[in-house]
């Protein structure tokens, strides 16, 4: 689910759907894309939906009509979350690299963080107030720290403790 300009968004099998915060203007099919394109983790910034299909992340306009062009912005391994913020789109993957670009596709940087943890899995990309947060865990566990790291690229964070393991959004901060 992506949250945007008074709107809930979310992917279903025949594209993106919209329902105004208050519930009214609810459209399943708001927009139309291939049934073949796998739409999951979406996030909303300028103007676009972006979500991740397989290795890459898409986006489609919200102003173009009901059947949007798809743009593959970038193609890169394993990606599992995506989210856009201070102009640019930000993803990681399950080998705990982020990736990030400027939201008009002109500087790209591939492995622009590496989470140093080992044998962990990253997931739930957040953008928020100048920073980046995410969910963490190792193979087998469910959801244990929070990390955060700041949009320029300092001070990175691992102790928003998850405090409960069943429930991955009570957390804690020292």
């Amino acid at each position: 689910i992506a949250v945007a300009d008074g709107y809930l968004y979310w992917a279903n099998s025949g594209g993106f759907g919209r329902v105004r915060t208050d519930g009214s203007e609810y459209d399943a099919h708001f927009l139309t894309v291939a049934a073949s394109i796998q739409k999951y983790d979406l996030a909303f910034g300028d103007g676009y939906l972006y979500f991740i299909d397989g290795g890459r992340i898409g986006r489609v306009s919200v102003s173009d009509g009901p059947q949007p062009t798809v743009e593959w912005i970038t193609q890169t391994r394993d990606v599992v979350a995506v989210t856009v913020g201070g102009g640019y789109v930000y993803w990681c993957d399950n080998s705990g690299v982020f990736g990030r670009m400027t939201v008009d596709g002109q500087d790209r940087e591939p492995r622009w963080f590496k989470d140093p943890g080992t044998g962990i899995y990253l997931g739930n990309l957040v953008y928020l107030d100048g920073n980046i947060y995410w969910s963490r865990w190792t193979r087998g566990q469910r959801p244990t720290y929070m990390g955060r790291i700041g949009a320029d690229g300092t001070g990175f964070d691992l102790t928003f403790r998850v405090i409960d393991s069943a429930s991955p959004l009570a957390a804690t901060s020292p």
